[in-house]
Formats: structure tokens, sequence, C-alpha cells
């Protein structure tokens, strides 16, 4: 079992930007915040480092930018949308 601390990675959170799919979403899957997230993916810290998992972290939102286009919103952890 993995038990790194949340501090070790850095995040990327992903959601639809389009309310209304958000909310349908949110229906058909059952949820109650029809703005929790819908795509997750977190780069080590420990095998990168800060500033490595920062740039891998960036280059994941540039890359599902352009096969995603404007369809989802990205933040890392702890940013506003």
């Amino acid at each position: 079992m993995n038990k790194r601390k949340p501090e070790s990675w850095i995040k990327v959170i992903g959601r639809l930007s389009d309310k209304s799919k958000r909310a349908a979403v949110a229906r058909r899957d059952g949820l109650k915040d029809a703005d929790a997230f819908n795509m997750y993916m977190a780069f080590s810290i420990d095998s990168l480092g800060a500033a490595g998992a920062i740039s891998r972290a960036n280059e994941y939102i540039a890359e599902q930018r352009d096969v995603f286009g404007g369809s989802f919103e990205w933040r890392l952890s702890g940013g506003e949308w």
C-alpha cells in the first residue's frame, strides 16, 4: 500500500467547462456536486522534484488543452477555477 503524504504530489484537476454538461454528468452519475472534478492526474515530487513536478503538470495541462480544446478547465490543486 502506498503511504505517501498528499504533499508529495502536484495534482492537476480538470472539469468540463460547460456548466450544463457538468450538471448532466452529475445527474447521470448520481453526484451531489455538479462542480466535482472530472479528470485528475498527479506528479510525484519525490521522483521529479518540486520544480520538475510543477513543470510536468503544466506540460500536461498544455497537452490536454491541445486534445480537448476549450471543453475542459484545468488547474493545479489549491488553485482557483
